[in-house]
């Protein structure tokens, strides 16, 4: 009976191989599938933060771009060395500036020239945003295949762009990770290649020309017309036999082929067939030992799985065979519950990554859909509607120094958990970690037009986050979608909008309706009439009516659309520099720096409010009256002011520039040139200076730790803490404790000598 079973079993290997092949070509492939997703994830989220970059906004939108050759070429390489260098995926950014219509290119010189690009712009006028594009690139400079990725702000009457980005990423990183996850199941005549909707054939230097071409041809004639279908072949290429898995990757016009030699899975079948037989014969003989035994003593099979297990040449003397049995099984136990353990570390990471997909619009069949939300207890469904929030930190330069990366990865998560106790007492929901300093909500609702209870909700989450985590952060609303694609599309349009709060400030809630709502796309600039009201009043230097009219002006640049309120804020502060050096420069040539400075840094301030808190103030300190002597004698005032603040608080990690000027109730930007002039040093190195001088006193004069030193001097980072205070002194503070112990080991030693020496003589 057992041989008729084996029997049967052989007739059905090549069948099972055949199945088991096309399981793991489906299991590599999706694992490559999700290193390129990942990937796809990772550059649209850089292009985002790039687009709104400060360097690239200026290149961008500068009509004089051109005229200062040399701060372009400083902006460049800044955009070079903190992008492109230290991302091991992207090749290289061009920029768009829609006056000049010219890209500027940070790869190997400013004005490198992409024919293929510009064909392509001109063929198709403007691209999808933040969608790879496969494209060659065939310069003398370089040549080869990239993936490109554009994102812009609008376009101009002959539908271009009027000003954007363009991320070209090395098609050679991501054939890297295809042959590694491909080789994973050591087969080594398996190839993956990555195929373009034309069918262009991608792969590295180890696939031979004649199998690419061979397989392009298949690929045009039998898996095109399948329309993206996931598919799985038997294929007969140049002769010989193969099996061939496709897989597309959804957003993109890209697919993976895995081609395996049948050969390969020949092998297989006959290993499995050799294996049963050795089973079956092995299985027949233990049958046969275990009839015989079980005549003689019962227990004997049972001491020789003993032996067995326990790897012992002799018997256990002090228990009998259950004991053991039962110590291997509370052992395997204890082996478990530590997987386990191990396990749910991982848990949350997974799901987080799964959440990301959904929202970035990943296709999930609803089987697909109803295992995962199995597995990671779920509380959304895809059959009713989202709506879908974005969380982000208010002031996030304080936010970063203030916290290290770890701490800003547990303190998202903990917002991620205080939304979701809140929301889903109303609605289903689920939290996704997006980056250290930015959270998203999938609320289901089976209704539309719940914004102002969702806004009540989000105001009650903004109160409970600062009062328990001492964190501002404000939220942007989308609208409402019908199923899980729409839910993508809106919760992208959600991020964008964040860039909102530098209108509407710090703790803000909004949704997308208020938005688009309230503001024009037409709206591109503020009334004539305004602007020279503004104008009049900075010539005759009147405060009270400047602030009327900027107000005015702020109040209309409001109602813009981002883009163009970032524009008109450039105006205005171009505008007053204007007509300050045309009234004023002969008569205040010693101001002439502060008249420079006016509006510079407006890419700095985080919302509208800092902006207009900064240019009054600089012009408060323009217009205030007096001879040079006597505005000395204010800023040394403000200075000792400074100075005092900054010894009686350095021990709280808050102390900074900005925390300084809000108590003196300055703007930070005008109490850092007046502290840098009358002390040539920044008030940050001031701070610097004082924790660093009070901590080496510690290390010095008392036992405590290096942690507990720097946290007392209020410095939170304890590897920030270690990196200046080398810098400063030359030496670790655990070499330096060690140094000042030694000397006064050895003052003391010497001091002893001489007392000694002193008694000798006497």
């Amino acid at each position: 009976m057992m041989l008729a079973l084996f029997s049967v079993m052989l007739i059905y290997i090549g069948s099972l191989a055949l199945e088991e092949q096309r399981k793991n070509d489906r299991l590599i492939l999706s694992q490559i599938e999700n290193s390129i997703e990942l990937m796809h994830g990772s550059v649209q989220d850089a292009c985002i933060a790039l687009f709104n970059n400060y360097n690239v906004v200026s290149i961008m939108y500068d009509r004089g771009i051109e005229s200062d050759f040399g701060n372009l070429m400083l902006r460049m390489n800044i955009i070079n060395r903190s992008v492109v260098r230290t991302s091991p995926f992207i090749h290289s950014i061009y920029i768009h500036n829609g006056f000049t219509d010219t890209f500027y290119s940070s790869f190997r010189r400013l004005s490198f020239s992409d024919s293929d690009l510009l064909r392509m712009l001109e063929a198709n006028g403007a691209p999808p945003r933040l969608t790879p594009i496969h494209r060659f690139i065939d310069e003398p400079e370089f040549s080869g295949d990239v993936l490109t990725y554009f994102h812009y702000g609008g376009l101009d009457e002959h539908m271009r762009m009027d000003g954007g980005i363009v991320a070209n990423i090395r098609i050679e990183w991501l054939l890297h990770n295809i042959k590694r996850a491909g080789s994973l199941d050591g087969e080594d005549n398996a190839t993956v290649i990555l195929v373009t909707d034309s069918g262009r054939m991608i792969s590295d230097d180890s696939v031979s020309a004649p199998l690419k071409d061979l397989t392009a041809e298949y690929y045009m004639r039998h898996i095109k017309p399948l329309m993206g279908e996931e598919s799985f072949f038997q294929a007969e290429l140049g002769g010989v036999a193969y099996s061939i898995s496709y897989l597309p990757i959804s957003g993109t016009d890209l697919g993976l082929l895995r081609i395996v030699e049948n050969s390969a899975v020949g092998r297989y079948v006959y290993t499995v067939r050799t294996r049963v037989f050795q089973i079956a014969a092995l299985a027949l003989a233990v049958s046969l030992l275990i009839t015989i035994a079980a005549s003689t003593r019962l227990y004997t099979p049972l001491k020789s799985l003993i032996r067995l297990i326990s790897d012992q040449k002799e018997p256990v003397q002090d228990e009998d065979e259950y004991d053991y049995l039962k110590k291997v099984f509370e052992k395997s136990e204890v082996q478990l519950k530590s997987y386990m353990s191990e396990h749910s570390k991982y848990w949350l990471v997974i799901k987080n990554v799964w959440l990301k997909r959904l929202l970035n619009g990943k296709k999930v069949p609803g089987a697909e859909f109803a295992k995962m939300a199995k597995e990671y207890s779920l509380a959304i469904v895809p059959d009713k509607g989202f709506y879908t929030a974005v969380m982000a930190v208010d002031n996030q330069r304080q936010f970063e120094q203030k916290n290290t990366t770890a701490e800003r990865e547990s303190l998202m998560y903990a917002v991620s958990n205080i939304a979701c106790e809140i929301i889903s007492k109303a609605f289903p929901c689920e939290g996704v970690e997006l980056t250290d300093n930015t959270v998203a909500v999938m609320i289901n609702s089976e209704a539309e037009a719940e914004e102002e209870r969702l806004q009540a909700l989000f105001r009650k989450i903004q109160d409970c986050v600062e009062k328990h985590l001492s964190l501002s952060v404000s939220v942007s609303i989308g609208s409402y979608a019908d199923g899980l694609a729409a839910a993508a599309v809106a919760f992208k349009k959600a991020s964008h909008n964040m860039v909102y709060r530098f209108a509407y400030g710090p703790k803000c809630v909004f949704t997308a309706r208020f938005i688009s709502d309230g503001r024009s796309e037409e709206k591109l600039d503020f009334g004539f009439s305004i602007e020279k009201q503004l104008a009049d009043a900075v010539k005759n230097g009147e405060m009270s009516e400047i602030e009327r009219s900027l107000d005015r002006i702020l109040t209309e640049i409001m109602k813009m659309p981002y883009t163009n309120m970032m524009i008109s804020l450039l105006h205005v502060s171009d505008t007053i520099r204007t007509v300050i050096n045309d009234a004023f420069s002969a008569k205040s040539i010693w101001k002439r720096e502060s008249i420079n400075s006016i509006g510079k840094n407006l890419m700095a301030c985080e919302t509208i409010s800092d902006y207009r808190r900064e240019l009054i103030g600089e012009l408060q300190e323009l217009f205030a009256p007096g001879e040079l002597s006597q505005v000395d004698e204010r800023h040394e005032a403000i200075v000792q002011a400074a100075r005092k603040i900054v010894l009686e608080s350095y021990m709280n990690p808050e102390l900074c520039l900005t925390y300084v000027a809000d108590i003196m109730q300055i703007s930070g930007k005008h109490l850092s040139r007046i502290f840098t002039k009358s002390t040539g040093s920044g008030l940050p190195d001031f701070i610097n200076r004082v924790r660093l001088e009070n901590a080496a006193h510690l290390l010095k004069t008392t036992s405590l730790s290096i942690g507990k030193i720097a946290q007392k001097v209020g410095v939170a980072n304890e590897s920030y803490f270690y990196s200046m205070f080398k810098k400063r002194y030359g030496a670790s503070p655990r070499e330096y404790q060690i140094l000042q112990a030694l000397k006064k080991a050895a003052d003391e030693n010497s001091a002893s000598n001489t007392e000694k020496s002193g008694e000798d003589v006497t």
